[in-house]
């Protein structure tokens, strides 16, 4: 392109998988990633999500009110169908570290679990800890502040009864599943509302029904 002047820096460049192996290659690709890190520092580019182990990775997806931060486990070995070609390391290993979110979080939830769990907010960024026995990944909700109370009501209408679950969290997305006997009806309530029509054969042959959100695990009822 003419309008491009003298190089700013030069990418790192990674050694041919093939030769290397799969180990040796890992240890390359990721030695590359904080090389690269390195480089983009001084042009400002940080990224939003991190972790102090360069075997997690992070990535956010985010609403004005919350940070949805996605952690996994990225550590493995070769394991015993491809061990002898060094070509793909296949099983997950033990890891812990911490990732984080640069916004300051006033609770943080794990999805997974259900429940609320500790962090600490260093320099406007949220660490929490996570700790994996094997490969796999979880993820976490940083809301700004905790996350007030469900509403829970149901409306008789023709063939059924409308759902409402509402909060006055407008600007999070709260997931959320309705229990009705051994049946469960998944959702997130968003822009602080969420609906559902559920038939009244099946709202009675379940006795009843109960909302869990799934951030913090509190169970509701109408």
């Amino acid at each position: 392109c003419p309008a491009v002047g003298a190089v700013d820096a030069m990418l790192p460049q990674l050694p041919s998988w093939v030769r290397l192996g799969g180990e040796k290659y890992d240890a390359a690709f990721r030695s590359a990633a904080a090389e690269l890190r390195d480089i983009l520092r001084p042009f400002g580019v940080v990224p939003y999500a991190d972790a102090n182990n360069r075997h997690l990775l992070a990535r956010v997806r985010s609403t004005p009110g919350a940070d949805y931060l996605f952690a996994i486990n990225d550590k493995r070995k070769y394991g015993g169908a491809t061990a002898w070609w060094k070509r793909i390391m296949e099983i997950g290993e033990p890891n812990s570290g911490k990732v984080s979110s640069r916004m300051a979080a006033g609770a943080v939830y794990d999805l997974v679990r259900n429940e609320q769990v500790p962090f600490k907010v260093v320099g406007g960024s949220t660490e929490v800890p996570v700790s994996f026995d094997d490969a796999g990944g979880t993820v976490f909700m940083l809301a700004k502040r905790p996350l007030s109370p469900l509403r829970i009501s149901a409306i008789m209408i023709a063939g059924g009864y409308a759902i409402k679950v509402e909060t006055s969290d407008k600007d999070m997305l709260v997931p959320e599943a309705v229990e009705f006997g051994r049946s469960r009806i998944y959702g997130v309530v968003s822009g602080g509302k969420w609906c559902r029509i559920v038939p009244a054969t099946r709202l009675s042959a379940g006795g009843g029904f109960s909302v869990v959100n799934l951030a913090d695990g509190k169970r509701y009822s109408p």
